[in-house]
């Protein structure tokens, strides 16, 4: 039973496992390697299970940990080709590991995995959501860093039965929060993060076309809680039944809660 599970998810670390005991895909490896196997081992999976990580893009808070945990494990890796090229001229990846290199139009499998990755508008070299189907033939999608929802986005989170979502910032915390002018409009730039409310907006749409579970990620520390990214979304699916879809929001310092896909 392949499930998503939320291991870090914030400004400052973020990596997601889909899969189950039996082997799965790890996206990102934005915390040391001692926090990843910490925390799949919480779960019952061993790193050697993992049959592929799968790369969002090249900040920090997504690669920090790359280089010790393929130079440990060896395990493949799939990014885009500019992502590709800073990480092996930064030495950022372990030579150990098979490199393999997709862009947003063919999908392509990590075991019993088909991956469908779809570009997010970030201000990185280059950014990607994916869209993983499971043996059984469910969708789950992991979208975070994203300064808006594009058609692209949209077409790819409406086939999902879960979906993890970016909820980053809430606009009212943001614009009297201490971070500087110039931060503060690279966040809310369309090439930056998604706010509670663009999240809930689009999270409406899924439940109603379907989507029964949505994760809320990415939250950032300084500008967000998990109850006001949680409150954001409730009040906008008021005129939707509870009884429709399920609302998690994944922690940023430890592993959330596992969700089936």
């Amino acid at each position: 039973m392949s499930k998503i599970y939320p291991l870090y998810s914030s400004s400052s670390g973020n990596s997601t496992f889909i899969g189950d005991e039996n082997g799965g895909v790890l996206i990102d490896a934005g915390v040391s390697t001692k926090k990843i196997v910490t925390a799949l081992s919480s779960n019952g999976i061993s790193p050697e299970k993992i049959e592929g990580i799968l790369i969002t893009h090249e900040h920090s808070d997504h690669i920090k940990g790359l280089l010790n945990f393929t130079k440990k494990y060896h395990t493949p890796v799939y990014m885009g080709i500019e992502t590709a090229k800073f990480l092996t001229s930064g030495d950022l990846i372990s030579p150990l590991s098979t490199i393999n290199v997709f862009d947003n139009v063919e999908s392509f499998c990590v075991g019993d995995y088909e991956i469908h990755p779809f570009k997010t508008p970030h201000d990185s070299r280059e950014s990607f959501g994916f869209k993983i189907k499971n043996p059984e033939g469910k969708v789950a999608v992991t979208c975070t860093d994203l300064g808006h929802i594009t058609k692209e986005i949209h077409k790819n989170l409406l086939s999902a039965s879960v979906c993890l979502i970016e909820a980053n910032y809430d606009n009212k915390m943001l614009e009297n929060g201490r971070y500087p002018y110039m931060l503060k409009q690279r966040i809310r730039s369309d090439n930056g993060h998604l706010s509670n409310s663009d999240s809930a907006a689009e999270i409406e749409i899924l439940i109603r076309n379907g989507t029964q579970k949505i994760i809320l990620g990415h939250l950032s520390r300084e500008n967000n809680t998990p109850y006001v990214a949680r409150q954001a979304v409730v009040s906008q699916l008021c005129e939707i039944s509870t009884d429709e879809y399920e609302l998690f929001v994944a922690p940023a310092d430890e592993p959330g809660e596992a969700v089936k896909i």
